[in-house]
């Protein structure tokens, strides 16, 4: 947020507009937004669209998300897809009852589960390439039709770069939005 002749410009300005205090998480989504769609001609219409749209959008996302466990799944046991999709089920179930129950449990989650096990998933996967795949088979992958010097960049690039970035943007992070040790105050 930046300063405009004594007044705090916000990030947000129907934020502002509306008189509402800027916080985040998925509240500014279904305090704010409704505010600014009563306030269009034929808001109404425009909210029925964005909230059906988002809707859809988070849907198919967690359609998504619950078919990576199902394949993961079936892939790595000899368990059936039916009885799969109903072992996650349950599993989901179980670990969704806490912020059903306590919202204040959501946002903690959300940033554990989204943002820090999708950087661990990611910096597994790095490391999978860089170190545990053979290296010509990785090599192979990484540029068929490349010159040799650049995808071996490329592959050392992989191994010890990112795996270094993804760790210190893990430990910034932690550091900041989970212990809240440093960052902005």
């Amino acid at each position: 947020m930046k300063k405009s002749r004594g007044r705090v410009a916000h990030a947000f300005p129907a934020v502002s507009a509306l008189g509402l205090q800027p916080t985040s998480g998925p509240g500014p989504l279904f305090s704010t937004l409704p505010g600014v769609f009563a306030a269009l001609p034929v808001g109404w219409l425009f909210g029925l669209l964005f909230f059906v749209g988002l809707f859809g959008a988070a849907y198919l996302s967690d359609v998504a998300a619950f078919e990576v466990l199902v394949a993961g799944i079936t892939d790595n046991t000899g368990i059936s897809r039916p009885r799969a999709v109903w072992l996650m089920a349950v599993v989901v179930f179980i670990f969704a009852i806490p912020p059903m129950i306590n919202t204040e449990i959501f946002i903690p989650w959300d940033l554990t589960f989204g943002s820090g096990m999708q950087t661990l998933g990611v910096l597994l996967a790095v490391i999978t390439v860089g170190w545990a795949m053979d290296r010509s088979r990785a090599l192979a992958a990484l540029g068929a039709n490349t010159h040799r010097l650049s995808v071996s960049l490329l592959f050392c690039w992989i191994r010890l770069v990112i795996p270094a970035v993804i760790i210190a943007i893990g430990c910034w992070w932690l550091l900041t939005a989970v212990l809240r040790i440093m960052g902005p105050t």
